[in-house]
């Protein structure tokens, strides 16, 4: 029968039923009776006809709806809506609902399956609730936000932008924030949210904006923010600045045009250019703040200068670049542990550093007297 069912062997079931000898509710090792399997609307009421039940849950806690949302059958997602309206927000094991199903199986290994589409709209319309958590913390509306990463559909866009309409405002802010957190965001996307979020400089737990999320990702969102009044200058708990987490070299560029500072320390006495040379892959960035004139003489609260940074953190191109720009005293630098750059780099065997070092000035002695110390 489960077979049968699964893959629409119509006669084969029908055939099984009439021999009266099989039970229409067995189960399955996954707690799932043919009723769960079925693949289409006929099968379904050939096995409803027979008396299988529609209520009963597998072993983790899927309704026949959860099914029926996962596999695209519009047909029968629409019967049980009707049969058990009260059923339509139930959570399985995993506290997701036919919603959540419907919408993660709609927007796949980037495709976009058109069933599940209108199964996420025929939910909605009958109540379904956009903003019900799973256990991972996860809406179906942020699954849908996240999961249209890399399509870009007219239909997915709208059934987004509809869903966002329907949200309050303080939950628009906070399913904002989320959604900047998580994925590359939308200007469509972002656009909606903003029409429903009253202050576009509200904070969320951490102090930052929602420019301080957004500057992660893409320009257009950025400048989207702007236009409507964000602060470029806001500074989150740590005291960062939008410009300490752009990722960008568009969003940098353009944050550092604006930033009343672009020097601006954050509590751990770090610029954006620090920032820049610690935690992005991409150099060009740190090349972008020094043009815009950051400073590369400033040492945050360990002393270390841009140059102890980009040795520490292996950024050949930019370390390169600095040790072009700085006289011999600013190469020999220490920092809060007494180390200079020509050390760090000896000890990090970055050969091609050491050799440009010695040649701009870097003081040699401080290494040899090092090594003599520790021999």
């Amino acid at each position: 029968l489960h077979l049968a069912a699964k893959y629409g062997f119509k006669n084969v079931l029908k055939h099984l039923i009439d021999k009266g000898n099989e039970d229409v509710n067995a189960r399955n090792a996954q707690g799932q009776t043919p009723l769960h399997l079925a693949c289409n609307k006929e099968i379904f009421d050939l096995l409803i006809s027979a008396g299988s039940d529609e209520n009963v849950r597998d072993s983790s806690n899927n309704t026949g709806l959860h099914f029926a949302a996962k596999h695209g059958n519009i047909e029968m997602v629409d019967h049980l809506i009707k049969q058990n309206p009260c059923d339509i927000d139930c959570q399985n094991e995993c506290g997701q609902t036919a919603l959540h199903l419907a919408i993660q199986n709609a927007m796949k290994y980037f495709n976009v399956i058109q069933e599940n589409v209108e199964i996420a709209k025929l939910l909605i319309n009958n109540g379904a609730n956009i903003s019900l958590e799973d256990y991972d913390g996860k809406s179906p509306l942020l699954y849908g936000l996240v999961n249209s990463m890399y399509i870009n559909i007219d239909d997915v866009n709208y059934l987004l932008v509809e869903m966002i309409e329907k949200l309050d405002s303080q939950k628009c802010v906070d399913l904002l924030f989320k959604y900047l957190s998580s994925s590359p965001s939308k200007y469509i996307l972002v656009a909606a949210f903003l029409r429903k979020v009253g202050d576009v400089n509200t904070c969320d737990e951490k102090g930052r904006t929602i420019l301080h999320n957004a500057t992660m990702y893409y320009d257009n969102v950025v400048k989207l923010l702007i236009s409507k009044g964000a602060d470029v200058n806001a500074r989150d708990n740590f005291n960062n600045i939008p410009l300490h987490y752009a990722n960008s070299v568009e969003n940098v560029s353009y944050l550092a045009d604006l930033s009343s500072n672009i020097n601006h320390k954050n509590n751990k006495g770090e610029t954006p250019l620090h920032v820049a040379l610690q935690n992005t892959t991409i150099y060009q960035i740190a090349e972008v703040l020094i043009a815009k004139n950051a400073s590369i003489h400033l040492a945050d609260n360990e002393g270390n200068t841009p140059l102890h940074l980009a040795i520490l953190h292996k950024k050949k191109e930019n370390a390169l670049l600095l040790i072009k720009l700085l006289d011999p005293p600013e190469l020999n630098r220490r920092n809060n542990k007494g180390e200079t750059a020509l050390q760090m780099a000896t000890e990090k065997e970055q050969e091609l550093i050491v050799k440009l070092l010695l040649e701009s000035g870097a003081n040699a002695n401080i290494v040899f007297k090092k090594l003599l110390k520790s021999a």
